[in-house]
């Protein structure tokens, strides 16, 4: 499947398989498909690692399934048409969904809601990765963007690319 500048990048979708590839989790959750690119390198490495599997939420199809029958993920990867709906709990979540204005910005306050709502379900050890965190000045909410910054703070974040801001929910006390 062809990226595209909208796509998550090709890189930023291997190191989210190499992060699914060393956890090893069941349950992993993707807010906004858009061309599925980081469902498949995830739905590979859950098949390569022989566990988990990807739920990936998006309110339209651009072909993902086509894409995993094609390289034959289905048994790893399910698509929901429609919004996001956290499972009870997370092992691992990549949240790059966004709702995007007539003048072509990003409004933060969805991605800050899924991010909130993967956090609170988060099991011990479990990651969030939340993609394009670095791109400040195409985000706005009705908070003058503050949302955004508030997953930034509570994350580390590196400066690459669009920005990934990673989340992790240790396993002690």
């Amino acid at each position: 499947m062809p990226f595209d500048t909208e796509a998550t990048e090709q890189e930023i979708c291997e190191l989210l398989a190499a992060l699914v590839r060393v956890r090893k989790p069941t349950v992993v959750v993707e807010a906004g498909t858009y061309r599925g690119h980081g469902a498949l390198y995830m739905a590979d490495t859950c098949r390569r690692n022989g566990v988990g599997h990807v739920y990936t939420f998006d309110p339209v199809d651009h072909g993902l399934q086509y894409w995993l029958a094609k390289n034959s993920l289905e048994d790893w990867c399910t698509f929901i048409r429609g919004e996001y709906a956290v499972p009870k709990s997370v092992d691992f979540a990549f949240i790059d969904a966004s709702a995007i204005d007539e003048t072509g910005r990003m409004n933060a306050s969805p991605r800050a809601l899924h991010f909130e709502a993967t956090r609170a379900r988060l099991s011990p050890g479990g990651i969030i990765c939340v993609h394009d965190t670095h791109c400040d000045s195409v985000w706005y909410d009705e908070e003058g963007g503050a949302s955004m910054h508030r997953i930034r703070e509570s994350c580390f974040n590196l400066d690459l690319m669009r920005g990934l801001s990673v989340y992790y929910k240790g396993s002690g006390p």
